[in-house]
This record gives C-alpha cells, structure tokens and sequence, in this order.
C-alpha cells in the first residue's frame, strides 16, 4: 500500500481500515495531535494543559475521570497503533496528555506560571526518563508506552511541590 495512502487512512481521510483501528489512531495521537510537525510529544502535552486552562470546570473529580478513561483507552489503542507503525511511535502522544492530566491534577491548586514551570519539566523528564521510567518502557504494547509518562509525570509532581515548597 502506498506510504501516503496509509497515513491518510489513519488520519480516517480514506474510508478504510476498522472502525476500530480508526478510533485507535484517533484517540493514540492525543486526537491527531500526534501528527503535527517537530516535537509531536510536545504538542500532545501543550494540548493537554490548554485544555486544562480553557475549558471551564476541567479540574477535580472531572480532570480525575478524564484522566483515567483516557488512560485507560490510551493502553490499547497505543498496542494498535504500536503494532502497525513500530515499537512507541512518534506519532502517538496519548500518554504525554495522561501525564500532563494526571501532573494537573497533583498541582491544580498551584499557579499557573507553576503550571507552565511543570510542562517543561515534564517535557524533561519524559525526554530524559530517569530510572525506572525508561526500563518500564519495555512492558509490552501500549503499557510500556503509558508507564514511563505517567512515572515522568510522577517526578514531574515531586519537583515541582518540592520547589514550591523550598521557595
């Protein structure tokens, strides 16, 4: 199949392919943010915090439960997307918007310059994957794609409340 015909297909430009398979690149490219151009990782992340920002009333309990339904969609639809394009394709940035939800949630009470502050260091973090955060990436399919962001996002969380606490 051509190159250019296959990624048109995941975009769902092209009829074909499973409803399924059509959904899982969907919701795996952080709703196709993934295919923006020079650093997918970083749009995914940004998209997240401005929807944290501009949406009204995405904080608590429903931040919380965004959160968990798109991780829990994230694992299987990043082992769809995984097993058609290579292990932890670029293109998948569903688990830089579950880690930026769940560093969100941890700092909500906190400014938004801190806000700001945690989506570089989650971008660093993430980019850096201190131990174990870059051998948990080697869990199978989607799983090893999620894990070693949301452990990102966990250190991301650490550092920012120590910082905030230190200054």
């Amino acid at each position: 199949m051509d190159v250019h015909l296959e990624e048109n297909r995941t975009l769902g430009h092209v009829n074909t392919g499973s409803f399924t398979e059509r959904v899982s690149f969907f919701i795996a490219t952080g709703f196709y943010s993934g295919y923006l151009p020079v650093a997918p990782g970083s749009w995914g992340s940004l998209f997240a915090l401005l929807v944290f920002w501009l949406v009204p009333g995405f904080r608590g309990p429903v931040l919380l439960g965004a959160t968990l339904l798109l991780c829990g969609a994230g694992v299987p639809a990043s082992t769809v997307v995984a097993a058609r394009k290579g292990k932890d394709p670029s293109i998948v940035t569903v688990d830089e918007w579950v880690g930026m939800w769940i560093v969100l949630f941890l700092i909500s009470d906190l400014r938004v310059l801190w806000h700001a502050i945690a989506f570089c260091l989650f971008r660093l973090m993430d980019i850096v994957k201190p131990p174990p955060a870059f051998q948990i990436q080697s869990l199978p399919g989607g799983w090893g794609i999620m894990a070693d962001d949301i452990l990102a996002a966990l250190y991301t969380v650490f550092f920012i409340r120590l910082a905030y606490a230190l200054i």
